[in-house]
């Protein structure tokens, strides 16, 4: 089952600056992990190979209408990372589309910043509070607006955004 907050996990790398956001979400899941075997690695290439294909047709839309605003583009076509490319990646590398903030044995610190807004994903793999065969996967956003320009912009796609996670979960569990 998926659950939501809109905190960030207690023992994210993200808390020490959670003033600076104006919008969070989290989403989590428990995943299995009977063998002590599963890492943070391992469940972000997972992660990443698992989005739904209509995620990619709506960052090409994105980047179409992004560029006339001046917002960086990504390539959305390129590979889906290894997972030796995720565990040998470093703090500013790129790792997918996305610029590596941060990175710890549990979790990875992923984003942009863009003259409108800045943003961080959180994937955190922690150990279950109530299940010692389970581990709890988080996937955590936050955003920081520069500008009026990026609350306008990220009006339409909080809601998509919110369902690409959902559903890249939900292939996951």
């Amino acid at each position: 089952m998926i659950k939501k907050q809109r905190t960030i996990p207690a023992n994210s790398l993200l808390n020490k600056d959670e003033a600076a956001f104006h919008y969070v979400d989290s989403f989590q899941i428990s995943i299995s992990d009977k063998n002590g075997d599963l890492n943070i690695s391992q469940m972000i290439a997972l992660y990443m190979a698992s989005g739904p294909k209509w995620a990619d047709q709506l960052m090409d839309v994105r980047n179409k209408i992004g560029g006339l605003f001046s917002l960086k583009t990504a390539d959305t076509q390129q590979d889906v990372p290894t997972q030796e490319a995720i565990e040998n990646c470093q703090p500013g590398d790129t790792l997918g589309i996305f610029k590596v903030y941060a990175k710890t044995n549990q979790e990875y610190v992923l984003g942009e910043n863009d003259k409108h807004l800045n943003f961080r994903a959180s994937f955190l793999l922690s150990p279950s509070p109530t299940d010692k065969e389970k581990q709890i996967f988080s996937i955590t956003t936050a955003v920081h607006f520069n500008n009026a320009m990026g609350k306008m912009y990220f009006l339409p796609v909080k809601p998509f955004h919110g369902l690409i996670i959902r559903s890249t979960l939900k292939k996951m569990e």
